[in-house]
């Protein structure tokens, strides 16, 4: 080894007590991973049979006014100011002894925010509700049922204001590395709703019906979870005085750019839904709709590893940890493409007879849309690693508006192309823009982030992030 190579070496070396806390956030993850996955599981057992229920018992027309409902509610978490993950952020940077009226304000403004914002937009719905806005929506979407499409409208805008607030004590436990705990609520939610669509799915006629009987349980089983975690740590609800003079500020700062990333999925997928709904048949959207739907629980499968992964690369530069991140990023990679590429290729062989499987009716054989959408899972895990290393490393304004700038071209292209193709095109223009957009820049910015890294020393990494 070279003198030079040496110093280096020795530079990125973590002291004792690093490497220590090195591998406690790596038996953390494991842990959040293991029950991770169990919960992933279920919630993908539960997402496959509501697909296939929603599809028998509510019919094509009946699935596809339930996709534009849930893709109109869908914006209400752009309103949540990223709040919740700029608590995990908040959380994840303490070091050393553990400062409890410190987390105690952080913690009690962030809940204070979102149940402030979940009232509001309650009373909004229930308003409009009630002066029949709803009605009129569901007869301008051309539902079959207008009424129902009405009642569903309104409720699952409240349970999405509800998961407003039981995402805050989420938030708090992503922070201080204990997930598992939340995914074990969560797979008990997921298991409940699985029992429920088997035994009652026949019976859900209605929109909703369907969205009660799917969603209602993880809820429930989510809220016990933020009961149980507030009142063994009661000291979270009294914050020191000045606590929202202080933290809130750091809170929307922070939450303004996981904001951004809210913006950037509902405007990528959601809006592009729409669009087609509006250019395309109900076969049309309820088959881009089935393969969205695939795409986000394989996501889902991939955040297993990387959601306690960020705030643990958070921790590391905390405490001047280089090599940790380095390895963590090689191998959050590495699992990443071994896992996409997996799907990409079982989607490129039997994407039509999986659908078939899933929903009851096979989609005809399009060798073009497979090869898109293996594009898409390749592409896109790859760039939600690099994004994920990103906002561990504090760089969120950047890695914010890239996402944003994607999802506006996206939207843009997909509103060009969609009118003319259809299903398809709506695929090639997410492909199009996943491939220029953050395919490439965020992998450049990783790479000039290790430069950074090296040519900071250990003492440095405590500085604001960027």
């Amino acid at each position: 080894m070279t003198p030079e190579a040496r110093r280096e070496g020795e530079a990125a070396a973590p002291p004792v007590g690093a490497r220590n806390a090195g591998r406690a956030s790596a038996n953390r993850i494991g842990a959040a991973a293991l029950t991770g996955a169990i919960a992933k599981g279920l919630a993908l057992v539960s997402q496959v049979v509501a697909i296939a229920v929603a599809v028998r018992a509510l019919g094509t027309d009946g699935f596809a006014t339930f996709v534009v409902i849930s893709s109109l509610v869908s914006w209400i978490s752009i309103v949540s100011l990223g709040v919740a993950p700029g608590l995990t952020l908040g959380m994840a940077r303490s070091e050393g002894p553990v400062d409890r009226g410190e987390l105690a304000g952080l913690f009690s403004v962030a809940l204070g925010v979102m149940a402030a914002v979940a009232a509001v937009i309650v009373m909004i719905a229930v308003i409009l509700a009630a002066t029949g806005t709803f009605t009129s929506v569901a007869d301008t979407l051309g539902a079959t049922n207008p009424s129902d499409a009405a009642a569903a409208l309104l409720c699952m805008v409240v349970l999405v204001a509800a998961q407003l607030v039981v995402v805050v004590p989420e938030g708090a436990q992503l922070g201080l590395q204990s997930q598992y705990v939340t995914n074990l609520w969560a797979g008990l939610g997921s298991a409940i709703a699985i029992g429920a669509l088997i035994a009652l799915g026949g019976q859900a006629t209605t929109i909703t019906a369907f969205i009660l009987l799917a969603q209602l349980p993880q809820l429930v089983t989510r809220a016990l979870n933020g009961i149980v975690f507030t009142s063994r740590r009661a000291y979270l609800l009294r914050p020191p005085a000045g606590s929202l003079r202080r933290h809130l500020p750091m809170l929307l700062g922070s939450g303004a750019a996981f904001t951004g990333f809210a913006v950037a999925s509902y405007v990528g997928m959601q809006l592009g839904l729409l669009v087609l709904a509006v250019a395309a048949d109900a076969g049309q959207v309820a088959l881009a709709a089935v393969i969205v739907r695939g795409l986000q629980l394989q996501m889902s499968g991939l955040t297993i590893l990387t959601t306690p992964s960020w705030p643990a690369i958070t921790a590391a530069k905390a405490r001047g940890d280089v090599a940790w991140i380095r390895r963590a990023h090689r191998l959050l990679l590495s699992v990443a493409m071994l896992y996409a590429g997996v799907l990409a290729l079982a989607v490129l062989v039997a994407l039509e007879p999986l659908i078939g499987v899933w929903t009851g009716t096979r989609p005809p054989d399009d060798l073009a849309l497979r090869a898109t959408v293996a594009v898409i899972i390749l592409v896109n895990d790859f760039s939600h690693v690099n994004a994920i290393t990103l906002v561990g490393l504090g760089v969120l304004r950047f890695t914010s508006l890239v996402l944003v700038l994607e999802a506006c071209l996206t939207i843009i292209a997909q509103a060009i192309l969609v009118p003319q193709g259809g299903a398809i095109a709506y695929f090639v223009a997410l492909a199009g823009c996943l491939i220029g957009v953050s395919g490439w820049i965020f992998v450049r910015r990783v790479h000039l982030e290790w430069r950074r890294l090296r040519q900071a020393r250990p003492a440095g990494m405590t500085a604001a992030f960027t």
